[in-house]
C-alpha cells in the first residue's frame, strides 16, 4: 500500500515525497499523506493507474477541475504554477510558493475568471499592474493561449489554456 498526496486545488493524487502537485504546481507539502488503497487483491497493480497519479476514473470532478485551470510557465516553458476560476494569484494567495520572493509583485495582485467567452484576468490595484502582451490591463481582460502575462517588469510568465 502506497502514501499518497490529495492536492487540495485539482485533486491530483500525487506520491507523498511530492512537495509541489505534479499536475498544477499547487503547494502540497502540508497535506498529510493518506493511503491509496485501490481495488484487487493486495499486490497487484492498480488497472486504473491510479499509482502513478493519474486520476481514478472515479475522480471525474477531479478531473474536470485540473482542466479548467491556467497555468503559468515561467521562461523555460515550465509550469511555475496554475490557478482557477476566482482565484486570486499573488505573493500570499495562488503562486505563492514561486511569485512569493518577488517583492514586485503584490500580495493580492490579480484574479482569473472563466466566463461563457474564456478565461479573463482583472488586476486588483497593484502597485506594478497586470499586463497583457506588453500592454496594462485597466478592467477584465480577455487571456489567450500563449499572451505573456506581465505582474511586474521582473515577473512575466506565459498563460497556457
Amino acid at each position: 500500500m502506497a502514501l499518497i498526496k490529495i492536492c487540495p486545488s485539482c485533486g491530483y493524487s500525487n506520491p507523498a515525497s511530492e512537495m509541489m502537485c505534479q499536475e498544477c504546481a499547487a503547494f502540497i507539502a502540508d497535506v498529510a499523506p493518506i493511503a491509496d488503497d485501490p481495488p484487487g487483491k493486495p499486490g497487484e497493480a492498480p488497472s486504473d493507474g491510479h499509482a502513478t497519479g493519474k486520476p481514478r476514473a472515479t475522480d471525474a470532478a477531479a478531473t474536470i477541475r485540473a482542466a479548467s485551470r491556467v497555468s503559468f510557465c515561467d521562461a523555460g516553458g515550465n509550469i511555475a504554477f496554475s490557478a482557477g476560476d476566482g482565484e486570486i494569484i499573488g505573493r500570499h494567495n495562488m503562486g505563492a510558493e514561486y511569485l512569493g520572493p518577488i517583492l514586485t509583485v503584490s500580495r493580492r495582485h490579480c484574479r482569473l475568471s472563466q466566463t461563457a467567452e474564456g478565461w479573463k484576468i482583472e488586476d486588483l490595484g497593484s502597485v506594478n499592474g497586470t499586463w497583457i502582451n506588453g500592454r496594462r490591463i485597466c478592467g477584465p481582460a480577455l487571456l489567450t493561449d500563449g499572451d505573456q502575462v506581465g505582474l511586474s517588469q521582473s515577473c512575466v510568465l506565459r498563460a497556457k489554456l
